[in-house]
């Protein structure tokens, strides 16, 4: 399942390099101020033929198709080895050590505050907050 994971991954950057590169290609509708394209102005014009703005639209289109395509793929895929991944064990052991840990944490705690020489905060609290009499 790794290997397939690899090679889905190279696939999507591979197209994600090919979508920026046909994106750069096209002309923009307002010609702004680069002249209409980043490879310097009717590059993709004066290279390919006068009819290349609506292959470029359709190679795009595909492109966009095929990257959404392979990401889909690939969230499926990562989540199906995560669900294997959890019902190993892995994700159990995991959770019993940090409530191990957290228990011993607590019961430190809890002895800490029967030490000798602590103050125990809701007595202390009590007489201090108590209401005092004038006579």
């Amino acid at each position: 399942m790794n290997i397939l994971a690899n090679i889905l991954l190279v696939l999507l950057l591979m197209v994600c390099a090919l979508l920026v590169t046909v994106v750069l290609m096209q002309r923009s509708k307002s010609d702004g101020l680069a002249g209409g394209s980043a490879f310097g102005g009717g590059f993709t014009e004066q290279f390919f033929g006068a009819g290349t703005a609506t292959v470029l639209v359709k190679i795009t289109t595909w492109l966009g198709g095929i990257f959404f395509g392979l990401a889909l793929m690939l969230a499926i895929l990562f989540s199906v080895q995560h669900k294997a991944a959890a019902g190993t064990g892995k994700l159990k052991k995991i959770v019993a050590s940090t409530n191990a840990v957290s228990k011993a944490s607590h019961r430190a705690g809890t002895n800490a505050s029967h030490a000798p020489g602590a103050t125990n905060s809701a007595s202390s609290s009590s007489s201090t907050n108590a209401p005092t009499q004038a006579k």
